[in-house]
């Protein structure tokens, strides 16, 4: 066969060699997917959950007649007529008819997952949109231009004429939505996810207040039972009024029922939250259902309104059935509200049969749903914003004791009149905080200007305001703790931040040039290191907040730690400089193994390995139980490895113990002197001075290897080590000789 001309129809060449074309037809049609299943708990006699998992309406249908498959998306890339009009996503192929299939954008963006092979041209709309293609098993995203054609595929000179298959269609940038005319406008579409993309889910949401929606646990998980609080999936967010708000976290609202509550980024004031009812709804009345799911006809489409009959009224759950008439709820209708004739919230939509709904079998003809009563939350919903509330809305006071707590952090204002933001499980590690102790019962008040103000006991006036944020004239400003951590002030639409604390958390792998800014800080699953606003860089434990490493480097606020190209681990003054070495307050005296990089492992060990190393102990060149020339150990302090303690008690005795039963492995004997440290000389010696360091009291005699530096192991021995050679046995000048 002749190679193909780019705009050869390659159908022609396979029609050619079909005897049978309506078998190729029958062929199509019999695809897996074609009908919709209903789930399991169905065929026990239980209704599926009415969620929508944005699977593409009539794809096989679509597949036998335009040759496309189509597989997920959010429902604003749709399929559209090519002769119908204008402005539409056009795109051509080498394929048996048609040639060309077309697409409109519904909303500001869109998401569509598809496969169709041989693409050689696409035509954007107005949007800016990207496509993502597969040529030879090699995938690349190519920006489609705006209302005019981009060639790809075997179109496309620059990347070889290759075929290409189209995979993907990403569009953004378009007008914003209208806001839609709705019964209840403070009921809105939600999406647990990215719609469209694995795993996602899309249910029904209510706002309740400006910043908090109700919905079920179901939409989260198919049990509620499971459900955890927290962030969700990325890309989850609430749509209300034509806008999509990112979902911080879910929380429980501890009922025992299927409801959960959900937080937005921005506030919503311009829309008036829903109420949730005091008294259950009665058997036998007729409630109005206002939903996001799908209808007989359409596929996630906005939120309209149905009437449903009450039937049986259980102590946790409401039947319903449709009204005579009206239309039976959905897929995506999971979380819509059931509204009393006063406009209250009773209950939420957990399940549906579905019957007679888009892409519903024909023979599933039952209408039926049931309901999670939601009657009499209200202070169960006040008890969980109070807990897991993570902004200060506009106009909103923080009082003295009082807390905002994140998904790391906690901004406390302390009864001292300072307010100060910490691990939320080490108090104790101040990252940031106002300086404005010393004030009892002082408050923070993010005031409507914009400004966040933190006043002495009494009135809000300006004699009284002891530190702000300057940022007033920014009506409607808000103050957020971030999923990274960062406090920071945010304009009221959300838009960008007028202030913030730098509290950011940084990986817990630090490459090398990375630097650890004062309120900065790291954290694994059972330690969390912190660049405290005090110049303290302190390693702690999550379970109890105990300190398990520190640089000792306190009174030096605003220092800050650089994982140096030279693979040297240094703290620096505010004002240091790496470049001449001035303002050095701590460091690992690594120098010489460039492109080191810093990890915090699970464990809680801090570790600096050497380049593109694995993480081994071999390839470790230091770690927190690593002591290198002229570093200390003051009195009280202590360092943690894996499976013991080494600790400089108060009363000057150096003491090795045993984690796992606190059993004294060895000890330097030099109680009764207390306030005595431990020094790690430049010569070599490890030695523990008496308080007014005039005395040595102990010491490892090592003085004659000048650069040694003292280990305390994992395997439960403490070591000096000479500086070169590694920390093999024949490199060994002392030890402790102990095992954990």
């Amino acid at each position: 066969m002749p190679a193909l001309r780019p705009n050869f129809p390659l159908w022609r060449i396979v029609l050619r060699r079909i005897k049978r074309p309506a078998l190729l037809l029958a062929a199509m049609l019999a695809v897996p997917g074609a009908a919709v299943s209903i789930p399991a708990a169905a065929a026990e006699g239980t209704a599926p959950l009415a969620v929508e998992a944005f699977a593409y309406p009539g794809a096989a249908k679509i597949l036998a007649e335009q040759n496309l498959t189509v597989k997920t998306g959010d429902g604003n890339i749709r399929l559209a007529d090519c002769a119908s009009e204008s402005g539409l996503v056009r795109i051509v192929r080498q394929v048996a008819s048609p040639f060309e299939v077309c697409f409109k954008v519904t909303g500001p963006s869109g998401y569509l997952a598809l496969e169709t092979s041989n693409v050689i041209n696409i035509k954007g709309d107005s949007h800016a949109i990207k496509a993502t293609l597969s040529s030879e098993g090699v995938t690349s995203s190519v920006d489609i231009k705006k209302n005019d054609w981009t060639p790809v595929g075997q179109a496309d000179n620059s990347t070889g004429n290759k075929p290409a298959v189209l995979l993907e269609l990403v569009a953004g940038d378009g007008p914003a939505a209208a806001a839609p005319t709705t019964e209840f406008p403070a009921v809105g579409s939600l999406s647990v996810g990215a719609p469209g993309r694995a795993g996602s889910r899309g249910c029904t949401g209510t706002l309740i207040d400006p910043l908090w929606v109700l919905t079920t646990a179901s939409c989260f998980t198919d049990d509620p039972s499971t459900f955890t609080p927290g962030v969700p999936a990325a890309g989850s967010t609430f749509t209300l009024g034509g806008r999509s708000n990112p979902i911080i976290e879910a929380y429980s609202l501890g009922t025992g029922r299927d409801a959960v509550i959900a937080q937005l980024t921005v506030p919503v004031y311009a829309i008036a939250p829903a109420k949730t009812a005091t008294a259950a709804v009665a058997a036998g009345t007729t409630v109005k259902v206002a939903g996001a799911g799908r209808t007989a006809t359409t596929w996630w489409s906005g939120v309209r309104t149905t009437d449903q009959s009450v039937g049986t009224v259980s102590a946790s759950t409401v039947d319903l059935s449709s009204a005579a008439g009206a239309a039976p709820l959905c897929a995506g209708d999971n979380g819509a509200p059931l509204f009393n004739a006063a406009g209250e919230i009773t209950a939420l939509v957990s399940r549906a049969w579905q019957g007679g709904c888009l892409e519903t079998p024909a023979s599933e003809t039952r209408t039926g749903a049931s309901a999670t009563r939601v009657e009499g939350i209200a202070s169960a919903i006040t008890t969980a914003k109070a807990g897991n509330g993570r902004t200060l809305q506009t106009g909103t006071k923080l009082t003295s004791g009082a807390s905002i707590i994140g998904l790391d952090l906690k901004l406390t204002m302390q009864t001292d009149g300072n307010l100060v933001l910490t691990h939320k499980q080490v108090d104790g590690g101040v990252l940031w905080s106002t300086g404005t102790s010393g004030n009892n019962g002082a408050w923070a008040y993010m005031q409507p200007d914009g400004n966040l103000v933190v006043y002495k006991s009494g009135d809000p006036t300006d004699a009284n305001a002891l530190w702000s944020t300057k940022t007033w004239g920014n009506n409607g400003a808000f103050l957020r703790l971030q999923s990274d951590g960062n406090l920071a002030l945010n304009k009221a639409d959300g838009s960008s931040v007028l202030w913030s604390a730098g509290t950011i958390r940084l990986d817990a792998k630090l490459n090398s040039n990375t630097k650890i800014k004062s309120g900065q800080w790291i954290q694994s699953q059972t330690a969390v290191v912190e660049m405290q606003q005090d110049g303290n860089l302190v390693r702690y434990r999550r379970t109890d907040a105990t300190p398990t490493w520190t640089t000792n480097t306190p009174g030096n606020k605003g220092a800050w730690a650089h994982v140096q190209t030279d693979g040297n681990f240094v703290l620096y003054k505010s004002d240091g400089n790496p470049a001449t070495g001035t303002g050095i307050l701590w460091g690992s005296n690594t120098w010489g193994n460039d492109g080191a990089f810093l990890k915090l492992q699970d464990n809680g060990s801090l570790v600096l390995y050497k380049k593109d190393a694995a993480e081994t102990a071999a390839n470790s060149i230091w770690s927190t139980g690593t002591f290198r020339p002229e570093s200390k150990l003051a009195a009280g302090q202590q360092v943690y490895t894996t499976t013991t303690r080494l600790a400089m008690q108060w009363d000057g005795n150096l003491v090795l113990y045993r984690l796992s039963d606190n059993t004294t492995l060895w000890a330097s004997g030099t109680y009764g002197n207390n306030n005595a440290y431990l020094k790690i000389q430049n010569d070599g010696n490890a030695i523990v001075y008496s308080s007014d360091g005039t005395r040595s009291l102990w010491a490892t005699g090592t003085f004659w290897s000048a650069g040694a530096y003292l280990k305390l192991q994992d395997d439960g021995n403490l070591v000096v080590y000479k500086a070169d050679g590694g920390e093999g046995i024949g490199n060994s000048i002392w030890s402790t000789n102990t095992h954990a």
